[in-house]
């Protein structure tokens, strides 16, 4: 993106939140409210064709969500429900960054609302943004290997990428044809909940939550090469210890938004406000560049 950054609702104490936070990549600041959800809603999917970003699915206490709805980047506006729903695949718990060649509105993983437990989905989904999501389509699967839930996801100009979730494994898929993703390469640990940016040439995962991390959260930036399908290398590291962030991307610029932390954390237990940018250029660690408005985790996200 080379304009704004948008956080789309979110958990947070008590609740789920509906507010669409929009961050400017031109100054550092605070984030603005631009406007609302239809609901609250966390655990959601964000997307993005060329003019507006989408937000998709997720969950709330009445239950799974399949609402695909969206707003024009142009017009700052409360989002509208699009009139097309995901209903064979009621999903939750995905990737929190937007996938796509701004054509095409992809999801991959998640959960479904079956009982007694929900299921995990190795699907890869898309549907045309022309179409609003008129039609879904099943594209492809995720690896078996790991979870299915709490990636990071990231896009190159030609590939989707899914890394994490309970493993090292970055896989990825192709945006030409439907097909299976692929394991081209490790992360340099195993972990969920890590948030994701993407620049012109490379993926960056920052966080999550393992057992190896001081009380469980992390602070690494790490990132693979979109060229290359080589192994990701450790480049700085974030200000907080924390899991469930959300990453939107600039053109020269990765922003860390929110999360849930602990006591390790530096700040509250959930629904944290943090903003931070590290540099898509020249590796090192990040530096806090203002707050939200409303604090969240598991939030959406988009860019323009």
């Amino acid at each position: 993106g080379t304009n704004f950054g948008y956080n789309m609702g979110g958990a947070a104490s008590p609740s789920e939140i509906n507010n669409i936070q929009k961050i400017s990549f031109a100054s550092d600041g605070d984030a603005a409210d631009q406007g609302d959800l239809t609901s609250a809603r966390a655990y959601n999917t964000g997307g993005g064709s060329a003019t507006h970003a989408y937000n998709i699915a997720g969950s709330n206490p009445g239950g799974y969500q399949n609402i695909i709805e969206k707003f024009a980047y142009a017009n700052g506006v409360d989002a509208a429900d699009t009139g097309n729903d995901i209903v064979a695949y009621t999903i939750r718990n995905t990737h929190n960054e937007m996938i796509g060649n701004r054509t095409d509105i992809y999801m991959a993983g998640g959960q479904a609302p079956t009982a007694p437990a929900p299921s995990d989905l190795f699907d890869i989904r898309k549907f045309p943004a022309a179409s609003d999501g008129a039609t879904v389509s099943l594209t492809g699967d995720l690896l078996p290997s790991g979870g299915t839930t709490k990636h990071s996801g990231h896009s190159s100009t030609t590939h989707g990428y899914m890394v994490g979730s309970s493993s090292n494994v970055i896989q990825k898929f192709p945006f030409a044809a439907d097909g299976n993703a692929t394991d081209v390469a490790d992360l340099n640990y195993s972990d969920n909940g890590l948030s994701g940016t993407s620049s012109a040439d490379h993926g960056y995962t920052t966080g999550g939550s393992g057992a190896g991390a001081p009380n469980y959260y992390r602070t690494n930036i790490s990132k693979f090469s979109f060229a290359s399908d080589a192994n990701a290398t450790a480049v700085g590291s974030k200000q907080r210890y924390n899991t469930f962030h959300t990453g939107v991307s600039a053109s020269d610029y990765g922003y860390i938004c929110g999360g849930f932390g602990g006591p390790g954390g530096g700040g509250p237990t959930s629904g944290q406000t943090y903003i931070e940018k590290y540099s898509h250029s020249s590796d090192g660690n990040s530096t806090v560049v203002g707050s939200l408005v409303a604090g969240h985790y598991e939030a959406a996200s988009s860019q323009n």
